[in-house]
């Protein structure tokens, strides 16, 4: 995205972002007991908290920050079928 910016290029298709750890499969992986609000200030549920809350908002954050240069300098358009918009940008 700063390479696009920087020269003002647009980006490429099909842009695949990074997806954020999914903590369901360790949530369920535990005894329900060792997830209860009571041990809240154990320093393993206070990580474990934020990785999981941190990661969810980078994700979105990523996702909002790509429409926005999207918006700014396009993207490729293959201009599979047509000729008049090969290797053009669309804004």
């Amino acid at each position: 995205m700063s390479g696009s910016l920087a020269m003002d290029a647009p980006l490429p298709p099909f842009l695949s972002l990074p997806r954020g750890v999914s903590f369901r499969s360790i949530i369920e992986e535990r005894p329900p007991e060792q997830l209860k609000f009571e041990h809240v200030g154990e320093n393993g549920y206070a990580v474990f908290s934020a990785l999981a809350v941190s990661s969810r908002l980078g994700s979105r954050e990523m996702e909002r920050c790509v429409k926005l240069v999207k918006s700014l300098v396009g993207e490729v358009d293959l201009g599979w079928g047509s000729n008049d918009n090969e290797g053009k940008k669309v804004r």
